[in-house]
């Protein structure tokens, strides 16, 4: 897909008719946007969602208010967006139109084919559209670079894997997983119903009810994970908020540097936390069988000093003098004599070679115990003091952060104090959200256990009856077959974690600052490693970082499988990227090098940037690539008073970013020459 035009109609702060043509030349395929915070950017992303799907980003508040207040005002009740894109060699208008009427609205959703400026219109738009980009593809491709950090967040794994199996196009196979699952689970219900057989009912019964308990979990879960993402994306709304505030920006600076530092600490506290663990599977075991490796070397040597434990000559020795028919003191040995017999005798509790073998690797065996015990303390001791350093060092960190929240609440002006305690207050939901979060995922793997556990009661109470078997067979094949698919989709997951895996080094080798690699963890997580593969803690901008170059690994995989085909996955797709605020937590450095990797990431990029992002560094760097040059203006009907000029030089020419005194509040999109 390339888009060639969005048209707003009273869509939000857009008042009237207004239209963006977008660049679509291979080479300078970026259509730059320039606007401040609040002026329209995130609506404009957001314009893209709406017109293709009905639905907006996490971040876009008050989302159901579509309708341009001053249109709404003057008697108005139409708002929408008209997209026109191309799409192998053919032309195609989507509109989306929103008609208020009374207290309520419609909503309206047509996708035609241009021909010749005739449109035929498609019988199935939404249909239509998902063809085209998947709405499970979607977000990766209309995305908030403001947000991008979230997906390095430690506990953000299930958004990672979502991202990746939405860009294989898993859809049609997990709709066919739960599919067979659900019939499995029928066929055990069947083995409840025979007749006569009222233990394998209640047992049924038993698992249907852990089924609806499990399902109910996984309810709250998806609840859980939505509310968590509504929440931070509040929270960091009102942090930015925070920062824009002159009389609160030194503290939250400092209080953004302390909140960076205590994630640098909690980092290295779950590296220092897994040497301890991995010091228990390792060493654990020599520290607990010291004592019984010391009692059972001194065993072995005080049994040899009393001969019970042979030497290893005993055997051949003794037999050579049987053979020899004399002993070692000149004496015959002749057969049927007494002395014959008693050197005979000897034979029977003297040591082979394969008992002194054993003896031998016992006995060094245990020595090694021995050895390895005496160091394992020294090194479980250095865990541990590294464990209780950054205990300490988090703990300093969060009671600084507290009492910078409370000079923020504390101060004079009360705009800043009441959003800081609103902040403080999306910190609380989102910590109880992550502990209920804990607390669910914990009871659905107890739940899975019981389940399993009764299946297999019911499975030895089915083995005794004919009919019980048949059905049993077929909630297994169903079962299988699942499980089955499970597995392949498994096994294309981990395909395309490398191959993701391998892209993002790329973009980091040519774009970070140091040497790093980039690595998944276990669950998804996000690594990065230095050049001992040890994982680093990361700044904020390195995590935005990580986080962008991710997003551009999957716009790849997604173009290298437009023409992928099977039988199990969707293919992937080729379409625009729009990214709002990508540079935000980005030093110089890193702003440059995003710049220049920016535009290779799909094959048309619209980026939305505000002044402070788009500096002179950042525009050089895209200059090459800017095919098409917007600046959205702010129509206030205020007068200008005591504010300042709000100017932006563009192109060597001076523009105004904010006009006063205009006939309506609005945001305006004027080109840039």
């Amino acid at each position: 897909m390339l888009l060639n035009q969005i048209e707003l109609k009273n869509f939000r702060q857009f008042y009237g008719d207004q239209t963006l043509e977008c660049s679509t030349d291979r080479e300078r395929n970026v259509t730059l946007i320039h606007a401040e915070n609040g002026v329209g950017k995130t609506t404009l992303l957001n314009s893209i969602m709406w017109v293709f799907y009905g639905a907006t980003t996490a971040r876009f508040e008050r989302k159901h208010e579509i309708l341009n207040h001053e249109a709404a005002a003057e008697g108005k009740n139409v708002a929408g967006v008209n997209v026109r894109f191309s799409q192998d060699g053919s032309d195609y208008l989507v509109q989306r139109t929103l008609v208020s009427a009374g207290k309520g609205t419609e909503i309206k959703l047509h996708a035609s084919k241009v021909e010749g400026g005739v449109q035929r219109m498609h019988p199935a738009p939404e249909t239509f559209i998902g063809s085209v980009l998947p709405k499970d593809m979607a977000p990766y491709f209309f995305f908030d670079g403001e947000h991008a950090e979230a997906f390095a967040a430690a506990d953000n794994q299930d958004a990672v894997a979502t991202a990746i199996r939405s860009m294989l196009g898993c859809e049609v196979a997990d709709v066919a997983i739960e599919d067979l699952r659900l019939i499995a689970r029928d066929f055990g219900k069947d083995l409840g119903s025979i007749p006569g057989e009222a233990e394998m009912r209640r047992i049924e019964t038993e698992i249907e009810e852990l089924q609806r308990r499990d399902d109910q979990d996984a309810e709250r879960m998806k609840e859980i994970i939505r509310q968590i993402d509504i929440l931070t994306a509040q929270r960091d709304k009102i942090i930015e908020q925070l920062r824009q505030t002159e009389a609160a920006r030194e503290i939250q600076k400092r209080r953004d540097e302390k909140e960076a530092q205590l994630k640098d600490a909690k980092r290295s506290l779950a590296v220092a936390e897994k040497e301890v663990i991995d010091w228990v599977g390792a060493k654990a075991i020599f520290v607990v069988a010291r004592k019984l490796a010391r009692e059972t070397l001194d065993y072995i040597d005080d049994e040899s000093l009393k001969g019970k434990i042979p030497s290893p000559y005993n055997e051949d020795f003794v037999r050579s003098l049987l053979d020899a028919k004399s002993c070692c003191c000149g004496r015959p040995l002749t057969p049927g004599t007494p002395e014959y017999g008693t050197v005979m005798a000897m034979v029977r509790s003297a040591a082979n070679v394969e008992i002194v073998d054993r003896v031998v690797r016992a006995r060094a065996r245990v020595q090694q115990l021995r050895e390895t015990a005496a160091d394992a303390p020294r090194l479980f001791e250095a865990a541990q003091a590294k464990v209780a350093k950054h205990t300490q060092r988090i703990m300093v960190l969060e009671q600084e952060i507290g009492e910078l929240g409370k000079r923020l609440e504390g101060s004079k002006v009360e705009e800043i104090a009441e959003r800081e305690r609103a902040r403080a207050e999306k910190d609380r939901q989102i910590s109880y959200l992550n502990q209920e979060r804990g607390a669910v995922r914990s009871r659905q793997d107890q739940i899975a256990r019981q389940i399993e556990e009764k299946r297999r009661d019911l499975d030895k109470l089915a083995s005794k009856n004919v009919r019980a078997r048949r059905i049993v067979i077929r909630r297994d094949l169903a079962a299988l077959a699942a499980q089955r698919l499970s597995d392949v989709l498994s096994e294309y997951e981990g395909d395309a974690r490398k191959v993701i895996q391998k892209q993002i080094n790329g973009i980091l080798e040519e774009a970070a600052r140091r040497d790093y690699k980039f690595r998944f963890g276990e669950r998804y997580s996000m690594e990065l490693t230095n050049d001992r593969g040890l994982p680093v803690a990361r700044s904020g901008g390195e995590n935005q970082l990580m986080s962008l170059a991710f997003t551009s690994a999957l716009v790849w995989f997604a173009q290298l499988r437009s023409k992928a085909k099977g039988d199990i996955l969707m293919p992937g797709t080729i379409a625009p990227l729009i990214l709002d605020s990508p540079f935000g937590q980005l030093d110089t450095k890193y702003r440059e090098s995003t710049a220049k990797f920016v535009p290779k990431m799909a094959s048309q990029v619209i980026l939305l940037v505000s002044s402070s992002q788009g500096d002179d560094t950042v525009l050089k760097a895209l200059e090459p690539y800017v095919g098409a040059e917007y600046l959205l203006v702010s129509e206030n009907r205020s007068a200008r008073g005591e504010k300042p000029e709000d100017r932006i030089v563009l192109r060597n020419r001076e523009y105004h970013a904010s006009l006063y005194s205009q006939p309506r509040n609005m945001t305006r999109i004027e080109r840039v020459a």
